[in-house]
């Protein structure tokens, strides 16, 4: 499984609300990815692989940190 986290560099209650808010608007959650907290994600596995591509894109239009970790399946 894949751990994604964004944050934004200087304030990460507003990561939270900004993609909380916005993030949904502007991207498809394809079915299976789970949204752990407001600024995680988890992805079952790589299928979701053009989800994670985008939001490392909408990540970096908002200007917000982004990281991907593999953990193994809980």
């Amino acid at each position: 499984m894949f751990v994604i986290q964004a944050k934004h560099p200087d304030n990460p209650d507003y990561t939270n609300n900004y993609i909380k808010n916005y993030a949904h608007s502007e991207l498809v959650i394809p079915e299976g990815v789970e949204q752990l907290t407001p600024s995680t994600w988890w992805l079952p596995d790589a299928s979701n692989l053009q989800f994670l591509i985008e939001l490392g894109r909408w990540s970096a239009d908002m200007n917000l940190d982004f990281d991907v970790k593999y953990c193994k399946a809980p």
